[in-house]
């Protein structure tokens, strides 16, 4: 990931293939959205020091995860500087 990025996010079915019809928000820690779009598989953000709510939603399936980044632009909360959501195929229409 490049250094103008700290957060990647990848959506996939658990069966590995990777999805884009997925809707995205990231909210700050005092609720306010940051980032709200309907992404591609992959995705790269810069965001500033923080903790956030990312939420992913696919055909009514929602998941959530809080990550933090840190002053010097790390992440904590994820691996690897990302964050992974796998959607569930029986749970789609």
């Amino acid at each position: 990931m490049g250094k103008e990025y700290n957060l990647h996010l990848s959506f996939a079915l658990t069966e590995g293939n990777y999805v884009s019809d997925v809707e995205v928000q990231i909210t700050d820690a005092k609720g306010r959205t940051v980032v709200e779009r309907s992404p591609k598989a992959l995705v790269f953000i810069k965001l500033p020091a923080g903790t956030y709510r990312i939420r992913a939603q696919m055909h009514g399936q929602p998941l959530e995860q809080v990550v933090q980044v840190s002053q010097q632009g790390q992440l904590s909360g994820c691996s690897s500087g990302g964050a992974n959501f796998l959607f569930l195929r029986h749970r789609l229409p």
